[in-house]
């Protein structure tokens, strides 16, 4: 409210020889409509909880998860039952932990290069994983479990041992988790947890093994038994061990610059960095294909190609076998023979800075075949709905796929060791012909010549299905043996270096 007072003494005057101006001042009631506002912020607070945990996410989450289980079960012990439901949940976090859980590595690198101890460095970084969200998470199904199954069916030494269970569980898939992605000389463990930990998900809810029973009860009797309760805390404290004393010691013989490379995937790379140099390459190889509007072009030409059997799938259902491996070789290899007919000249703008990094010629080659075997991979995924009309098409896709994952990726990264040339990779590319030469149009007969003449050999001796299989052993051959074929490709390349980052720096 605006009010004036003209007989208020002027707080700046001249020798009083000036008028008196009138002071103006605000008086602000406190029933103002602010006030008000504030007044309504807890309860507004209060209505967002209250929607919250009336939800039904978190009522099917938990709180009514005794009456569901009970339905689902009548005969069953539902206390056993919920707690064997609470341990997949935790094998499932520990999947998502390890696919999608960013570590605070990068924050401990200052610190590398002064004298700080390693075992205060490693002891950070792994107190601070556990500061995470998904350290909150597994509490938001526990507790709401607790209300409707624990503290119905359970006793006082049950609850307890409850909260021990679930705060055990959550630091075991934290420091789990980490040492899986941490520990690079355990891949086959990492590996046999992962898939364990799948194929006990895929045996439960797929009905082939009643495993929630068993392991719940496996759960209460431990919870039912005050002295094993530390077992609880103590897989997690032995884990946390471990994976201290490792990374002390990691962090004491490695350099900054090993460091880095061990752990670069949490700085900023794709989900493939986490797997050394060569999986950063593969990253970069990606980003450099979804940010180049000429190599964007040809990936999205591809996946538009994979549309092109609807039009002739009554053709394709009485087709002979010789035909589906022609249309399976087109399917699963349409993105590699577009983008891999330009592998080196992709990197045209910055062929001499890939020549001066810090990482070998060969790391790249093998960077590159695993882009041109995941563009396989992934066109082969797509064009599997056609077997579900063509049912002879599966066995086609999946013996063309070994051909074009190994002899079209091979074949063209050796073009590209022999002879590359420069194009522009933001330029679009509709009747545009540059970085391409006679030998990209020629390299195409091997290509298509080595699967006719296995096929054509099997066919002669037995028929259609040795041929096959002559052509799928021939690329499991060459997919056992591809680091020593990029080693090779890499020697050929190590001989054109200078003619091709010529050709690369001629505009």
């Amino acid at each position: 409210m605006l009010h004036t007072n003209s007989s208020a003494t002027p707080i700046f005057h001249r020798k009083n020889t000036e008028p008196t101006a009138p002071v103006i001042y605000f008086r602000l009631p406190l029933n103002s409509g602010i006030f008000a506002a504030m007044k309504m912020i807890p309860t507004l607070f209060r209505h967002a909880w209250l929607k919250f945990v009336r939800s039904k996410a978190l009522g099917h989450a938990g709180l009514v998860g005794g009456s569901l289980i009970a339905e689902a079960y009548p005969e069953g012990n539902v206390l056993a039952i919920g707690l064997g439901f609470l341990v997949f949940y935790f094998v499932t976090e520990l999947l998502v932990r390890y696919f999608f859980q960013k570590f605070p590595v990068p924050g401990v690198r200052p610190y590398l290069v002064l004298p700080v101890p390693r075992k205060a460095i490693a002891n950070t970084m792994l107190l601070r994983s556990f500061l995470s969200v998904w350290s909150v998470m597994p509490w938001f199904l526990a507790v709401p479990m607790y209300f409707s199954l624990v503290s119905e069916a359970g006793s006082t030494t049950v609850t307890a041992g409850y909260f021990i269970f679930v705060a055990g569980a959550t630091l075991l898939s934290n420091y789990l988790a980490f040492a899986m992605v941490a520990v690079r000389t355990q891949k086959i463990t990492a590996f046999a947890i992962l898939a364990a930990a799948v194929l006990i998900l895929w045996l439960e809810f797929t009905g082939r093994a009643g495993l929630a029973g068993p392991i719940g009860a496996a759960v209460l009797s431990v919870l039912q038994t005050p002295v094993l309760w530390p077992a609880f805390l103590l897989m997690p404290f032995l884990v946390f061990l471990y994976l201290r004393d490792h990374l002390a010691k990691s962090l004491g013989e490695e350099s900054i610059r090993e460091f880095d490379r061990k752990f670069r995937f949490n700085a900023g790379f794709g989900i493939f960095g986490k797997y050394g140099t060569v999986g950063q390459l593969v990253d970069l190889e990606v980003r450099l294909i979804l940010r180049s509007k000429r190599a964007r072009q040809y990936f999205v030409t591809s996946i538009i190609f994979l549309a092109l059997p609807l039009v002739h799938l009554s053709d394709l259902s009485d087709a002979a076998f010789p035909v589906l491996l022609l249309v399976a070789f087109l399917l699963t290899g349409i993105a590699t023979l577009n983008h891999g007919q330009l592998a080196l000249s992709w990197n045209s703008l910055h062929f001499d800075f890939l020549l001066t990094r810090a990482r070998s010629i060969e790391q790249v080659f093998l960077a590159k075949y695993y882009v041109l075997a995941l563009f396989c991979v992934l066109t082969y995924l797509i064009s599997l709905p056609y077997c579900f009309f063509v049912p002879g098409l599966f066995f086609a896709s999946t013996v063309m796929l070994l051909i074009n994952a190994t002899v079209s990726a091979m074949v063209y990264l050796w073009l590209a060791a022999v002879s590359s040339l420069r194009v522009d990779p933001d330029e679009g590319s509709a009747f545009s012909m540059s970085g391409f030469g006679v030998m990209h149009y020629v390299i195409i007969i091997p290509i298509v010549a080595v699967p006719i003449l296995l096929f054509v050999a099997g066919k002669l001796i037995s028929g259609d299905a040795l041929g096959a299989a002559f052509i799928a052993g021939f690329g499991i051959a060459l997919l056992l043996l591809h680091k020593k074929i990029m080693a090779l490709i890499a020697s050929v390349f190590a001989g054109n270096r200078y003619r091709l980052g010529a050709v690369m720096r001629d505009k």
